[in-house]
């Protein structure tokens, strides 16, 4: 997973290039239990996948405060669609695998084998589950 610096993306979106989508992961620090930090990651039109911004010290950068991260998306870097906060343990968080490297967390592993014609529970049914799916005969 990437991570661009707040001077990068700003030059980024000034140049014609746009926010996709927010997702943001909440954490308490070790030993603060009592804390919230706001971690968000971007969906970029010119970057592949989430990317985080980058923090002076390393790592990525997050919040304590949610309000002034919302106003930081918001404001400065224009983006006005939903903003999806996410626990640790949320499974749509776990499955984004380089968002859980980044945040220390263990990612979900796919929970789906494929379907094989000699599989008896995918014989005569599709995705909706109607066995007589695709059937044209007239009663």
């Amino acid at each position: 997973m990437g991570e661009v610096r707040e001077g990068e993306l700003l030059e980024g979106l000034r140049r014609g290039g746009w926010v996709i989508g927010v997702l943001v992961a909440e954490q308490r620090p070790p030993g603060e239990p009592d804390v919230i930090e706001y971690t968000p990651f971007l969906l970029l039109n010119w970057h592949r996948g989430y990317v985080g911004l980058a923090a002076w010290r390393g790592g990525v950068r997050s919040w304590r405060d949610f309000d002034r991260l919302l106003r930081f998306l918001r404001e400065d870097l224009g983006w006005h669609g939903p903003v999806c906060l996410h626990e640790p343990n949320d499974r749509r968080l776990r499955q984004q695998a380089e968002i859980c490297r980044v945040l220390g967390l263990d990612p979900l592993r796919p929970r789906w084998r494929p379907r094989t014609p000699s599989d008896p529970s995918s014989e005569g049914s599709d995705d909706t589950g109607d066995s007589t799916a695709g059937d044209n005969t007239k009663a």
